[in-house]
């Protein structure tokens, strides 16, 4: 069953018992549902049981075990900032929260989509999340290139799958983890290509110069050597008849 239909049914139940809930509470126990309307339903009761007057996403996360979308955020931040520290740090206290592994991958995996679609023109719209929210998403989106929204997509969904197997699965994700904060950024790598290319251009031309160079000189004027003529004896045939006039 698709997560409009459970929404729209939790939303009627809780205009008949008069209680009101944030658009966030109701997405996230729509997603946690899997299209199982039953359970969508139990879960409404849980956290209706849990709440006071008002179901808050604070208080649904809490009953859901899920973990605040603030973390995925800060997660983001960090692998941006490739702060090492801070993430191993993080990653620690969602271990220790007692968080199933598969559903905190899950729920990056989904914050990055929602990074996606913020960052398409009018995408921001298409969000179900509060205007805080949107402003969050929007203000992130300029920190990242979206080829590389993309590579950290694909290394989660692959993460997804190994974990459904993994005897460790802390161990499997903070590899994973390290292996994200050592990407290359797909600017820095644009800008290394952009480098190379004027270096080879560079070097082309260079090159060209020296050829150009070569070839005034092949093509220079030729110098020519005067030899001296060979002296004959018609010199000393002159100074001696030159004598004999004398006498």
């Amino acid at each position: 069953m698709s997560s409009k239909i459970i929404l729209e049914k939790m939303v009627e139940i809780l205009q008949s018992e008069s209680i009101q809930a944030d658009k966030e509470s109701l997405q996230a126990i729509a997603v946690k549902s899997t299209g199982s309307m039953r359970d969508a339903l139990s879960t409404l009761e849980q956290v209706i049981a849990y709440s006071e007057d008002k179901i808050r996403y604070k208080n649904t996360v809490k009953v859901l075990g899920l973990i605040p979308v603030e973390i995925y955020f800060r997660i983001m931040k960090y692998l941006n900032k490739k702060d090492t520290n801070s993430m191993v740090n993080e990653l620690k206290e969602i271990q220790t929260s007692g968080t199933p592994p598969s559903d905190f991958i899950n729920g990056l995996d989904e914050h990055i989509r929602n990074l996606l679609i913020a960052s398409q023109k009018g995408g921001i719209n298409l969000l179900e999340v509060n205007e805080e929210l949107k402003n969050q998403y929007q203000t992130e989106t300029k920190d990242w290139d979206i080829r590389d929204l993309l590579r950290i997509s694909d290394i989660l969904e692959d993460l997804s799958v190994q974990l459904k197997q993994a005897t460790q699965p802390d161990i499997l994700i903070e590899m994973a983890f390290f292996k994200l904060l050592e990407m290359d950024s797909s600017l820095h790598l644009d800008e290394l290509i952009q480098r190379i290319n004027s270096s080879d251009l560079s070097g082309n031309q260079k090159k060209i110069n020296t050829e150009i160079v070569k070839e005034k000189t092949n093509t220079a004027k030729p110098t020519y050597e005067v030899e001296e003529p060979e002296k004959t004896e018609t010199s000393s045939n002159i100074k001696v008849k030159h004598e004999i006039s004398e006498t």
